[in-house]
């Protein structure tokens, strides 16, 4: 069995964050940067095929992301000191972990799952935004000169609240299964696409919205076949409008979400107490404002010096 506390040491907090700048470094590319690139490291594909496979690679590890921080709330929503948090995740049954997804994709039952105080500690409740995300906070007495305001301030619980409510409704489980067994997908950026109706001569028109536009203009949408209704083996075309700029956008908040869990808890249960660390808060105004741009500053709070 792994200690809680080596998870916690060990856990690579930073794994999607890396995979996600790598992916907008190129994607930030031109054409003859590109290419540039491709032959100096000799990778003999084209422009096309590479830019597609990045940004693939990208929503695969976005839908991989979103079930990693889920998995990781579900675990560590509950204090009982006897939950062992790998023995946890390797336990879940993976459609609890799906239905758990789908509940956050209303935003009423975000705010309310954040906000309500339903943890009792030494006689004291605390909400799941403290327990989960700022689990600092149930120590806070190590580190003074602290101001709580900004972690429990509405707009903050609000903020988190839209990322997940976002979260979840990007999140798509047929396109992540498609991608994962089998690259049963693909990328088409072409305005007007036709996809073959089945038992049919016919063939029906997909448009790709206009809000959905990428990089230098480009639109995207991810085909991928699975099966068709209940009790049909055969395989059905699905198409899904992709923003690659906004799953950007989630990527970054999300990984902030999840320094935020694993990086406090690294702290509270290591032998090293720094003598200053800060984290992430998320203000639900700046959020609906910036909500596609995925190089968004979001603000911190800094814990145990003055501010």
């Amino acid at each position: 069995m792994i200690p809680n506390l080596q998870f916690y040491s060990i856990y690579l907090s930073n794994h999607f964050k890396i995979k996600s700048q790598i992916a907008a470094y190129f994607l930030d590319l031109n054409e003859d940067q590109t290419n540039s690139f491709l032959y100096e490291s000799g990778l003999t594909v084209n422009h096309i095929e590479f830019i597609k496979t990045i940004k693939i690679d990208l929503i695969q590890a976005f839908y991989q992301s979103v079930e990693s921080l889920f998995g990781l709330m579900s675990g560590l929503e509950n204090l009982d000191s006897n939950r062992n948090i790998p023995d946890y995740l390797i336990n879940a049954k993976i459609g609890d972990l799906h239905n758990f997804i789908s509940s956050f994709e209303k935003f009423d039952f975000c705010y309310e799952y954040l906000s309500n105080k339903d943890t009792e500690i030494n006689g004291k409740t605390y909400s799941k935004v403290e327990v989960i995300f700022y689990f600092i906070t149930l120590v806070i007495s190590d580190f003074p000169n602290t101001n709580l305001n900004q972690i429990l301030d509405e707009k903050n619980v609000k903020g988190i609240a839209h990322i997940l409510f976002s979260i979840a409704n990007a999140f798509n489980r047929e396109a992540h299964n498609s991608i994962k067994h089998g690259l049963r997908c693909m990328l088409i950026d072409k305005l007007n696409i036709s996809v073959n109706i089945p038992d049919s001569d016919n063939s029906e028109p997909l448009e790709i919205p206009e809000d959905f536009t990428n990089f230098a203009g480009q639109k995207d949408v991810l085909l991928y076949y699975t099966k068709g209704p209940k009790g049909d083996n055969v395989a059905t075309v699905v198409c899904v409008p992709i923003n690659i700029k906004h799953i950007l956008y989630l990527e970054n908040s999300l990984n902030l979400l999840m320094a935020n869990m694993m990086d406090q808890r690294d702290i509270v249960f290591g032998k090293e107490k720094p003598d200053t660390f800060q984290c992430s808060i998320f203000d639900y105004d700046d959020l609906i404002k910036n909500k596609f741009d995925s190089n968004s500053n979001f603000k911190s709070i800094r814990f145990g010096s003055p501010q």
